[in-house]
């Protein structure tokens, strides 16, 4: 009697918890549970009521407990990595990677997640950081090929690797033995599109993401892509109707607004770019060259006190010093009253993020397609049986 009593304190304690984190409340302690000392099995249960709620900061803090209170355990690392992930701490992500690896050595998949994260985290480092990361990724690639793990997988992560190289011959290479093993990877048809329009070969490259596209039902990444590089041979209205199949797959793929705005402020319609440009800051705000960029439109639109206010946003939230000087210049200059300096920004070289750059998202993006995301993905926490 008394088990059966205290299952169901526990489920009714599981019950108020979602409930209450739903709804933002505060989480009533049963006197048993508060006297109770902390168990693995409870903070990883908790951890998981609270990813699955929208509660990541506890979720986070939940999972390291766990991870402290069992050091032998794989699952808590595992699960950090998922939400580092989500959050694009791709540097915190790498570390949950290594203590993964100091339980599991020869865990294969985390071989191969630890090499994408390290790619696609080079990205934001140094020439000579980028080069020792990529060669750490390279080991990984190598033990998890070594460990058996899935070798279409391994040979697309070399492929993107020896892009960022600069090898795009070995590149393709490995991409082609990707697509040997697997000729359904609609991602390696994407990147081997991407190489063949590095290579001068478009004709061929829209064929490969034409096959990316198909073999996977929504992918706004491909369609994207295909804009890019129909904009790139001149094809406006092609590559518009494609910028808006990728929000029709994908409604928060700022990108592609980006790209429609590009190609309206071409042809001078500045109204209609704005509208894009304000969905892209909407879905991906804080980006520098997104709000420069309205600020551009406002400004050909003769709204010179909202395109200064703009480009003072976009100052406080720039990286880059160079393009944050042609601002502050440019900005001086328009509130002494003289008219439009800024060609770079808003013209056919490109707006806002790597636009004019087919495909260059792919190899900021850790991973590519279900196979990855499954290797990672948080398991929902079982629900509590009641004894009758």
């Amino acid at each position: 009697m008394l088990e059966t009593m205290g299952l169901r304190q526990n489920t009714l304690f599981s019950a108020l918890l979602a409930t209450s984190i739903a709804l933002g409340a505060v989480v009533p302690v049963l006197p048993s549970l508060a006297a109770a000392k902390p168990s693995y099995d409870k903070k990883m249960q908790m951890g998981q009521l609270l990813y699955f709620n929208g509660n990541v900061d506890q979720a986070i803090k939940a999972f390291k407990t766990a991870a402290a209170l069992k050091p032998e355990a794989f699952e808590p690392h595992l699960n950090l990595v998922n939400i580092y992930v989500q959050r694009q701490d791709f540097s915190s992500a790498i570390e949950e990677c290594k203590e993964g690896l100091k339980i599991k050595p020869n865990h294969r998949d985390l071989h191969l997640i630890h090499a994408n994260l390290l790619r696609s985290h080079s990205g934001t480092k140094s020439q000579d950081e980028q080069k020792a990361m990529l060669e750490d990724a390279l080991k990984s690639l190598g033990k998890a090929e070594e460990l058996g793990a899935n070798k279409a997988l391994v040979y697309n992560t070399l492929g993107i690797i020896f892009v960022q190289l600069g090898d795009l011959d070995k590149a393709l290479e490995y991409v082609n033995k990707a697509l040997a093993e697997n000729f359904k990877m609609p991602d390696a048809h994407l990147i081997k599109g991407v190489l063949l329009f590095k290579k001068g070969d478009k004709e061929n490259s829209i064929k490969e993401i034409d096959l990316a596209i198909k073999q996977k039902d929504k992918n706004a990444e491909g369609h994207n892509t295909k804009a890019d590089i129909l904009f790139s041979m001149g094809k406006e209205e092609q590559s518009m109707a494609e910028y808006k199949l990728a929000i029709a797959d994908e409604a928060k793929f700022y990108q592609s607004y980006v790209g429609l705005a590009n190609i309206l402020i071409k042809q001078s319609k500045f109204e209609e770019a704005l509208e894009h440009l304000i969905k892209a800051d909407q879905v991906h705000p804080n980006d520098a060259n997104i709000i420069y960029s309205i600020a551009v439109c406002l400004e050909k639109l003769g709204k010179i006190h909202e395109a200064i206010a703009k480009f003072n946003e976009g100052v406080l939230v720039d990286t880059n010093p160079t393009m944050k000087n042609q601002i502050l210049t440019h900005l001086h200059q328009l509130q002494g009253g003289h008219g439009f300096n800024l060609p770079q920004i808003g013209g056919q070289a490109g707006l806002g993020p790597n636009f004019g750059a087919p495909g260059s998202n792919l190899f900021k993006d850790p991973f590519f397609g279900e196979s990855f995301k499954d290797m990672i993905k948080i398991k929902q926490a079982p629900a509590a049986k009641e004894e009758k």
